[in-house]
């Protein structure tokens, strides 16, 4: 939606947009609290950018 933030239903349904297996919710959930760095329930813009700058590094 339109609100610049991805909640984790949007997270998840993303998953299954892209073919990835989201059969282990537990992990899915993880994934997004890590994205999730100040702990809002959502993942902002900027915590995406920093997410992905640190996997391009890593």
């Amino acid at each position: 939606n339109d609100d610049h933030r991805i909640g984790f239903n949007e997270f998840k349904k993303g998953f299954q947009l892209l073919g990835e297996d989201d059969s282990d919710e537990n992990s899915l959930k993880q994934e997004f609290d890590a994205i999730d760095s100040n702990d809002g329930g959502y993942i902002l813009f900027d915590e995406f950018c920093m997410y992905m700058a640190n996997k391009k590094v890593q």
